[in-house]
């Protein structure tokens, strides 16, 4: 599994050698760990050490300290996890990605959770992909990339990242696997499953674990459906659903309301 310090090394090597793309797309459960490696790039892009390419960024100089503080003219970011990104927020983005001081050395867009775009928000961004002005880098943060239109996806360099939450766990469970599978073909079988062999494993792994299983799972079978989209909502909100005591009637009623729609 790679670390914090392989990621940023190869993206190191990349600004040293000028040859940064205009857009990533990193795939992984982990978006805090992704996060913070964003930032930890470009903290290394304007960091003024003249030691950096030997030892990083300073984390100490006017830059770098401006940019952990989230407090940086060069970087402009969507990070609203427990609502669908709107369109307006998007074109408020790319205006500003057409018409930010050029005199900046280099701007960043950073877009979380990038799965919650609506295809209308993901069309509006989509032009600036095809046709990127110069120094501007885009950064988009998934869960799962194929809730992304194909179009999105090919016009970025997708960095894939392992699992850094659960380190010590088993996401891919394959009784959680041939769950999701029914469930994606809405077999009822999927409804037994839960009830009779996940609820323990929920109780022993917690609702956390398990909500992060799912995700994995979904991501496997390459699932597109809006239900892909609200177990992402629901895995935002994980302090609340710790302490939600009763997650398992929770993932019942969303079996059975999977199972029966049209």
């Amino acid at each position: 599994m790679k670390n914090n310090q392989s990621y940023l090394s190869i993206f190191e090597h990349l600004i040293n050698q000028k040859s940064l793309s205009h857009a990533y797309l990193f795939n992984g459960l982990d978006v805090l760990f992704m996060q913070d490696i964003v930032h930890k790039i470009i903290q290394y892009f304007f960091c003024t050490s003249p030691q950096k390419s030997k030892k990083g960024s300073c984390q100490q100089c006017k830059n770098c300290l401006s940019i952990k503080d989230r407090d940086f003219s060069g970087i402009m970011e969507i990070n609203d996890p427990k609502q669908m990104i709107r369109i307006d927020q998007i074109r408020n983005l790319t205006s500003v990605a057409d018409y930010s001081d050029l005199s900046q050395k280099a701007n960043f867009f950073i877009i979380n959770h990038a799965e919650l775009m609506n295809e209308n928000s993901q069309n509006a961004l989509l032009k600036h992909l095809e046709s990127p002005a110069d120094n501007r880098y885009f950064f988009l943060l998934t869960q799962n990339k194929y809730l992304l239109l194909p179009t999105i996806v090919s016009r970025c360099e997708i960095v894939y990242f392992q699992n850094n939450l659960l380190l010590n766990k088993k996401l891919e469970d394959p009784l959680i696997m041939e769950f999701v599978r029914l469930l994606s073909i809405k077999n009822p079988l999927a409804y037994i499953i839960l009830t009779t062999n996940l609820k323990p494993k929920i109780k022993e792994q917690g609702s956390e674990f398990f909500l992060y299983a799912l995700l994995n799972a979904y991501h496997k079978i390459k699932d597109t459906s809006e239900k892909s989209r609200q177990l992402i909502l629901l895995s935002q909100n994980l302090p609340q659903v710790r302490l939600n005591i009763d997650f398992e009637r929770l993932m019942e009623m969303f079996c059975l309301e999977v199972l029966s729609e049209d």
